[in-house]
């Protein structure tokens, strides 16, 4: 049995953001937000109010960077959560993170984060509180990286548990993404109106649809054209990373519920 809790905003869990960003004197400020992700390949999107002083440096300085919270960092990071720059001037010098600049954009850095995206202003959505930002460049350590990339093992991200207000460790491998899921490719069937559909799932498309007619006015009748099984039907198509609209697609019909 399952528990209703209404509207809630829970998405469990949650990646934990630092955002950097200098005011108008050149001075460093970050915070920490989990309202945030991708909107498409080089774009990132955050959900901050305008009365956050990251915000008012941002929308001066049309830069800001993104980095990862750790667990050797979960202290600090909650601190720059908790503690707004609008109150407290010595906010960052009570962190203890250490700041240099962005190689690409003009924003801050922070050593102690290993991983940081450097971004760029594209938009903001005052009456919705949406930040919408260009990513120039990732800059990772090489002390967290494995064969070339980022080792989550190395450098061990934490989540936001919204529900429980609580932190969590992000390291484990449980499966391999897009790849697992073949293990239920098979064939399947299924009828439709008296005929029967075979469908087969291809590893990486659904490469042709067979339509096999087996009613009894098939057996009985003569065979006039051949049918299609595949009708045009459209799909919105938003594929990894980038948001796509391919307009009108082929698509069986019995793989469609």
């Amino acid at each position: 049995m399952r528990k209703n809790f209404g509207m809630q905003p829970w998405t469990f869990p949650q990646t934990v953001f630092i955002i950097g960003s200098y005011d108008e004197n050149g001075k460093p400020d970050a915070m920490n937000a989990a309202w945030c992700g991708m909107g498409n390949d080089d774009e990132i999107v955050m959900c901050i109010s305008a009365n956050h002083k990251t915000t008012k440096n941002i929308l001066q300085t049309k830069a800001f960077t993104v980095s990862f919270a750790t667990v050797d960092t979960l202290v600090a990071s909650d601190f720059v959560g908790v503690v707004s720059g609008n109150d407290d001037p010595d906010k960052m010098e009570k962190s203890g993170l250490h700041e240099f600049k962005a190689e690409n954009v003009n924003a801050p850095c922070f050593e102690e984060y290993p991983m940081t995206m450097e971004c760029t202003l594209r938009a903001y959505d005052e009456d919705n509180c949406y930040m919408y930002g260009k990513i120039v460049n990732v800059s990772v350590d090489e002390s967290v990286l494995t064969d070339g990339k980022p080792d989550p093992a190395k450098l061990q991200p934490i989540a936001f548990d919204q529900v429980n207000s609580k932190y969590l460790v992000v390291k484990d491998v449980v499966g391999n993404a897009f790849a697992d899921g073949f293990a239920l490719q098979k064939l399947r069937t299924r009828t439709i109106q008296g005929d029967r559909y075979i469908v087969y799932l291809s590893p990486l498309l659904f490469i042709s649809c067979f339509f096999l007619p087996v009613s009894s006015r098939d057996i009985h009748a003569p065979r006039g054209p051949r049918k299609l099984c595949c009708d045009s039907v459209p799909r919105d198509g938003t594929a990894r990373g980038r948001r796509r609209n391919p307009g009108i697609l082929p698509a069986c019909p019995a793989v469609l519920d």
